[in-house]
């Protein structure tokens, strides 16, 4: 997979997630320039232990994504 593919790959979700993005999982870019790290955020449930809870996590998509997950 060419690292192009890979970004075309990232960037059809991040759209949708700019357009529609997700009240109890928040997910975007961490910066402005690079595609690859993003900032991911899981709020608790509610009714569970874990309401009014925020778990807060990044993620690197590898370069080669989505092939370099299968290694």
């Amino acid at each position: 997979v060419t690292e192009l593919l890979s970004v075309l790959l990232i960037r059809a979700p991040r759209g949708e997630l700019n357009q529609n993005p997700m009240e109890d999982f928040p997910a975007g870019l961490i910066g402005d320039y690079e595609l690859y790290p993003w900032e991911v955020l899981i709020v608790g449930p509610p009714d569970t232990l874990y309401e009014g809870g925020v778990l807060k996590a990044h993620l690197t998509f590898p370069k080669d994504y989505p092939s370099g997950l299968l290694k």
